[in-house]
């Protein structure tokens, strides 16, 4: 069963993002675990990226019209639907409460590759990854990372 949106939006993974979900209310994810939601200041439909925290708008005029013309189309603008694909060929399908979740996380220089990927399940992924996204997130771009606990 899919959480409702105040679970999902009062979960215990968020917290580990720190504030970065502050003033958003969140309505959807996709199945690598980028979150989709709303700013609840500017009303602008938001997507942020669960592998370092970035904040990206997305300039549509409503959630249908980002559907329509985003998601359900053959070569979709938002996720990369080739590498989905390939993963759903070898067998790396989640369930409604797992992610397709690279196994060294993006964040510290893993491949952007299917043989990275593995099924994690949607709290430990997002947990994990917003622990890193916290710490990383004020180093500038290209800081070679050598550790983490």
């Amino acid at each position: 069963m899919l959480p409702s949106i105040y679970e999902w939006n009062t979960s215990s993974w968020m917290k580990s993002y720190g504030t970065l979900f502050d003033g958003l209310l969140i309505i959807a994810e996709d199945v690598f675990g980028d979150q989709y939601g709303y700013d609840l200041n500017s009303m602008k439909l938001i997507k942020v990226f669960c592998e370092g925290g970035e904040r990206y708008v997305i300039n549509v005029i409503d959630l249908v019209s980002f559907f329509l013309n985003s998601l359900f189309v053959d070569n979709p603008s938002v996720y990369d639907a080739d590498l989905i694909r390939l993963a759903f060929s070898k067998n790396l399908r989640p369930r409604i409460d797992e992610h397709l979740s690279f196994i060294l996380p993006l964040v510290l220089n893993g491949a952007y590759l299917v043989i990275n990927l593995q099924i994690e399940s949607t709290p430990l992924h997002l947990g994990v990854l917003g622990q890193l996204s916290l710490k990383n997130r004020p180093l500038p771009d290209g800081t070679s990372i050598t550790e983490f606990t």
